[in-house]
């Protein structure tokens, strides 16, 4: 058996370009004769010559030509490519049956199946464009119909004219009524939409709007309940606070308190020792103010002592624009013991002028009166140096002096002045 032998790649490429610009030339070709094939046609128009049918048959040719190289052309590459891929080694029998089976007929392939149904198609156009001319070129003329009688209609016709007429219009009015019925209910359901939407936003902003005033009302009654228990409670401390003043005041000025005179007007008058012991005296009576402490509004009422016959402090005044009773209590309490070996001793020459008035010995009521002094001074003795050590050691009040030799700011205060209130 003979074995077959297949060209070269480089050779079976050569070919692949020649028949690529032999397409090329044909393509040229087919384009210049379908570009006469449409200038006769334009010139002698559609009939059919003996040129035009000779025209047919070259183009007819031509896409024969191209199939056949087409055919030839994918016959050779897919022999190439079968016998491409085996090895040079390979067996004999496999490329025999590679031979075997491109030595049958090659079958059509796809493009040339298409160019040939292409081809049907268009003939068959043609024709159907070729009969429906000839037909219309062979039809006789419509006949004219008269013009004598255009004028006259049945009454029949008329009626059903005017019917049809007629329906037509209900038709139409009918098509228009439901038209505005629906665009009416469209309209009716839209602004009923649109006022459920507006009831909707009413009714959440008057319940926002009533549950903002509710907020304020629990508010203002929470503030309410708080400023009456702020009051309350501020009431209750003025009064405790007022309490506490009058038991600071009772305290220090006992039940009688403070006395207000009209021959010392603004002042509050606190009486330290009892007139009794005094000798009532003018000359050694006057109102001197507290150099001890410099206390602005109090000043100290002098007067003469009866035992002792040296000057001693009366009453003490306070200046109501500068004290009220409780400063001046407080006033009090702090300076009492500057006054108490005073009070005591007055008390005892007080207490024997009344034993005198009432006719009792001299001896016993002098007697008595030293055993008070003396239990008196005993008694005051420790509060007496305490007084001494916060005030820097023992400071006695001055003796009185002429009017020409006190100091500025010094008055003489009658005894009338007292006695008589």
């Amino acid at each position: 058996m003979s074995t077959v032998s297949f060209p070269s790649l480089q050779g079976v490429m050569d070919e692949e370009a020649q028949v690529r610009r032999a397409c090329q030339e044909m393509s040229k070709s087919f384009n210049a004769l379908i570009t006469a094939h449409k200038q006769h046609r334009a010139s002698t128009g559609d009939a059919r010559t003996s040129s035009h049918a000779k025209q047919a048959s070259l183009i007819e040719s031509f896409l024969s030509g191209i199939v056949q190289q087409l055919v030839q052309y994918e016959g050779t590459r897919a022999l190439v490519r079968s016998a491409s891929s085996s090895d040079s080694g390979a067996d004999t029998a496999r490329t025999q049956d590679v031979a075997r089976r491109f030595s049958f007929p090659m079958h059509r392939v796809g493009i040339f199946e298409r160019g040939v149904a292409w081809e049907k198609e268009r003939n068959a156009r043609l024709a159907e464009v070729r009969l429906k001319k000839h037909e219309a070129e062979t039809a006789p003329p419509p006949a004219r119909r008269p013009s004598q009688w255009d004028h006259v209609q049945s009454v029949m016709r008329r009626q059903r004219l005017e019917e049809e007429e007629l329906k037509r219009k209900a038709d139409k009015e009918a098509e228009r009524l439901q038209a505005e019925e629906a665009r009416a209910r469209a309209q009716l359901v839209a602004r009923a939409a649109a006022e459920a939407k507006l009831t909707e936003e009413a009714q959440r902003e008057d319940a926002a709007i009533e549950a903002a005033i509710k907020r304020q009302q629990a508010e203002a009654a929470r503030r309410k309940a708080e400023a009456d228990r702020l009051a309350r409670e501020a009431r209750a401390a003025a009064a405790r606070e007022a309490e506490r003043k009058k038991a600071e005041v009772h305290a220090a000025f006992g039940t009688k308190g403070l006395e207000r005179r009209g021959s010392m007007p603004n002042k509050m008058v606190w009486r330290v020792n009892s007139p009794s012991g005094l000798t009532g005296n003018v000359a050694h009576e006057y109102r001197v103010k507290d150099k001890l402490t410099g206390t602005r509004g109090v000043s100290f009422v002098m007067g003469q002592s009866v035992e002792q016959q040296e000057e001693i402090v009366q009453c003490v005044l306070f200046d109501q624009d500068v004290f009220d009773e409780h400063k001046a209590a407080l006033w009090w309490q702090e300076n009492e013991h500057r006054f108490a070996a005073q009070q005591r001793k007055n008390a005892a020459a007080a207490a024997a002028a009344a034993a005198m008035h009432q006719g009792k010995p001299a001896a016993a009521a002098l007697a008595a009166a030293g055993r008070a002094l003396s239990s008196a001074s005993l008694a005051a003795l420790p509060a007496v140096n305490r007084a001494d050590k916060q005030l820097g050691g023992a400071q006695n009040i001055p003796p009185s002096a002429p009017i020409s030799e006190m100091p500025g700011g010094l008055k003489r205060t009658p005894s009338a002045m007292l006695k008589s209130s």
